[in-house]
């Protein structure tokens, strides 16, 4: 690294104006922000805020001051071009106002600053040319994080929206803004390579990878997208990423449990991913990788032995995937009660119907909400198979109870009612099934009888 050489006087200067230079944009910063929101008792002084338009006056007031200490600063660097001190400063400032108010200033109509945050990267330019470092690219390569988000952010929330192609490589692949910040934690983990010793560089990069990872494959859309255009290999590789660098650390036993259930959790966001591509091989993997880290006094301890008995039931491994859900049950069975629905499910599917009942009135013993509905429900069409009909009844009264849209509620319940010998009960509930059809009608189109799928 070349070594930046400053005459006396200039060096005398730049640390005074390190020491003095934080102080000085906090006031140029706090002058914008009380410009910005000054309210009466708050930023507003009283004297102001007792006259008509006084907070507007003050804000204007604020304004120029701020103003004027950015020419002062602007005077200061054209006279000591290589004091690095001075852009660092600038810089902080112009990124302050960039991530409060986005990349125009404005008050009252007028634009007193646009472009803010090509101002402070061409400051932190300048810093770098003269003098490159770790902190530098740091916070050069955030503000290219933070323009990347701001350009995806209208983009990524419509749960179902599936993207093209040229949609994917424009916001995620090619994006100017995300490689630049990509190479700037890059260059400043160059600086210090161990990532213990840099756990800041390191930790930048793995927060970018993070969120493109887990854009491109949490939500089904999207990821139906990714495999279908064979872009699954860009996910995978910042998870592997992520796994390396915190199992590292991990390994090292140097590192707080923070660490270690990062690792955990990048395991099973990656099983969840593979999952969602259809990669049921790399999930089941990467969530044993998951399992066999996890504490069960962990976030995310039941929903990664969730996913592997979901996995395994749906290749009809049904003991394999009761062998996941009481593995957790047996662990935290308050936690993980959810579970009970799911391994009653892989009961019934491996031929065990009265298991199942079991594993149904375990979960709706408790108070569950919405989710009870769906439970009622297939309890109740099982006691029909086994010949409880009185059951029956009193498991779809139940699931009815919860509000319905759905004409099939009634119409079992119609069936249990017959199977009793309550001909007019059955017939009522028939009649309520075709009024429900019709009230449909006047609502948006919907499955309103997906608990009986």
């Amino acid at each position: 690294m070349r070594k930046i050489y400053f005459e006396p006087k200039i060096l005398v200067k730049s640390i005074l104006f390190v020491c003095f230079g934080f102080l000085f944009s906090l006031i140029s910063v706090q002058a914008m922000n009380s410009a910005f929101e000054s309210q009466p008792g708050r930023d507003c002084p009283p004297e102001y805020a007792r006259k008509p338009k006084g907070c507007s006056e003050y804000r204007r007031k604020m304004i120029l001051f701020g103003i004027v200490e950015m020419k002062k600063l602007d005077r200061q660097i054209l006279r000591e071009p290589k004091n690095v001190a001075l852009y660092l400063k600038r810089a902080e400032i112009y990124t302050m106002m960039y991530y409060r108010y986005g990349d125009v200033y404005k008050f009252e109509g007028y634009t007193y600053y646009r472009d803010i945050s090509e101002k402070a990267i061409s400051d932190l330019n300048k810093a770098i040319e003269l003098a490159p470092g770790v902190d530098v690219y740091i916070r050069r390569g955030e503000i290219y994080r933070k323009r990347w988000e701001e350009s995806i952010k209208d983009f990524i929330y419509p749960f179902d929206y599936v993207p093209t192609f040229e949609q994917i490589e424009k916001f995620y692949i090619e994006n100017e803004n995300f490689l630049a910040a990509e190479g700037d934690f890059l260059k400043a983990q160059d600086f210090v390579p161990d990532p213990k010793s840099s756990m800041t560089a390191f930790d930048y990069l793995a927060n970018l990878y993070s969120r493109r990872a887990s854009d491109l494959s949490q939500k089904k859309g999207w990821a139906k997208s990714v495999a279908s255009n064979n872009l699954k290999e860009i996910v995978y590789k910042d998870f592997d990423w992520m796994i390396d660098y915190h199992t590292r650390l991990w390994e090292r036993g140097k590192v707080a449990y923070k660490e270690d259930s990062f690792a955990t959790w990048t395991y099973f966001e990656k099983a969840k991913a593979a999952a969602n591509f259809g990669d049921d091989e790399i999930a089941l993997t990467s969530s044993g990788k998951a399992a066999g880290l996890v504490k069960s006094d962990s976030f995310g301890f039941c929903s990664i032995y969730k996913l592997r008995g979901d996995l395994k039931a749906k290749a009809k491994d049904f003991d394999g995937a009761i062998q996941e859900y009481t593995f957790a049950l047996d662990a935290k069975p308050e936690s993980c009660k959810e579970l009970y629905i799911s391994r009653g499910d892989a009961k019934l599917a491996n031929g065990e119907p009265q298991n199942a009942i079991a594993d149904y009135s375990l979960r709706i013993k408790d108070d569950c909400e919405y989710i009870c509905k769906a439970v009622y429900l297939k309890r109740g069409k099982l006691f029909i198979e086994s010949g409880e009909y009185e059951k029956a009844v009193d498991d779809f009264t139940k699931a009815i109870g919860y509000s319905t849209l759905c004409e099939k509620d009634y119409q079992w319940r119609a069936k249990a009612y017959r199977l009793v010998g309550n001909e007019a009960a059955a017939k009522a509930d028939e009649a309520k099934a075709s009024e429900v059809l019709q009230k449909q009608k006047g609502y948006m189109p919907s499955d309103y009888c997906s608990n009986h799928n």
